[in-house]
């Protein structure tokens, strides 16, 4: 369900919930509305927080043992932890076929939001992993994107619903792809997507690839939408260019050797090395990328283990209505 957050003198967390299914979380989800089923591009996963407040969304693999999404997937509505979840990413195309020993267990003290969060900006945060996955990983954009990129092809990826509006059957858990333009590049986000042609819930975290020197390079992450009408105008993506040094802190210093890689179904992902629990089975122009499995890890950074973001932006008056989307645990 989308939720649609007011910021004012209640102080409420605006519009966590950029894109993710049946979210509580923060409670929405966001789906390719007009995309095309996606049985490639296995760096794209699905991103699960059980429980009351938990959800689903989406996340890409930037090194073979760390991952980004969007930090409203990791915490609760109200921008706290969550508390008793279980994080875990599947790495098949369809989640309807996820068994128990799909799944890939993700520590929360492993779950980094960033820690300057605040409801709108710096709507990113990084999964580790404790051993590494045979997938390989996509690049990052390092130079930062500006107003000649407006008008630019990029390619959206997620597993959000694919048809408007909070219906049964909304198509959320098929990997989806859609290929749209650059509308607007502001300090924190890039604008992509129209009506009928947008991300909506279950695809926060997704990423927005664009083709720089050849490959195809992440600019951005899905956070959310301010349209009047859930997943039916734009989409703002959360820059990862302005998230650079956040990134670079949990990055390894050396990309780890991942695993042999195993081919076939690929709704029958590749076993992970490490232990798994046993959840239950769910129903200017830019420059040349930087591969971010090779990125140096900075010495400095933020460390945003369990943290709740900044509270300083709780005294603002303003009112704010975006809508953000997750889907929830409960999908109807």
């Amino acid at each position: 369900m989308i939720r649609s957050i007011v910021i004012g003198s209640a102080a409420m967390f605006a519009l966590a919930c950029g894109d993710v299914r049946n979210e509580n979380v923060a409670v929405t989800g966001a789906r390719l509305v007009g995309g095309t089923t996606d049985t490639g591009d296995p760096a794209v996963v699905v991103f699960q927080a059980t429980g009351n407040d938990g959800g689903e969304c989406t996340a890409v693999f930037v090194s073979t043992t760390v991952l980004l999404t969007a930090a409203h997937c990791v915490l609760t509505e109200n921008g706290g932890p969550l508390t008793g979840a279980t994080f875990r990413i599947y790495q098949g195309n369809d989640f309807s076929k996820a068994k128990t020993a799909d799944w890939i267990t993700i520590d929360p003290s492993d779950v980094h939001p960033h820690p300057q969060y605040d409801g709108d900006a710096h709507d990113i945060a990084a999964l580790v992993l404790k051993s590494p996955v045979a997938v390989t990983p996509l690049p990052i954009a390092s130079a930062p994107l500006g107003a000649g990129d407006v008008g630019k092809t990029v390619r959206l990826i997620g597993y959000g619903a694919n048809v408007a509006g909070n219906v049964t059957n909304d198509g959320f858990g098929i990997k989806r792809q859609l290929t749209t333009t650059i509308s607007a590049v502001d300090a924190g986000f890039v604008r992509v997507g129209k009506k009928g042609a947008t991300a909506c819930g279950g695809d926060s975290g997704g990423p927005a690839l664009l083709e720089i020197g050849g490959v195809e390079t992440i600019i951005g992450l899905d956070s959310y939408s301010n349209a009047a009408t859930d997943c039916t105008g734009t989409e703002y993506y959360q820059r990862v260019d302005a998230e650079a040094a956040f990134i670079a802190t949990y990055l390894p210093a050396t990309p780890p050797a991942p695993p042999p890689k195993d081919d076939g179904d690929p709704d029958k992902p590749s076993s992970p090395s490490h232990d798994q629990e046993q959840p239950k089975d769910p129903s200017a122009s830019s420059e040349e990328p930087t591969a971010s499995a090779d990125q140096p890890a900075s010495n400095g950074g933020c460390s945003t283990s369990g943290g709740a973001p900044n509270a300083s932006w709780l005294v603002v008056l303003v009112a704010i209505a975006m809508m953000r989307r997750r889907a929830t645990c409960s999908s109807s």
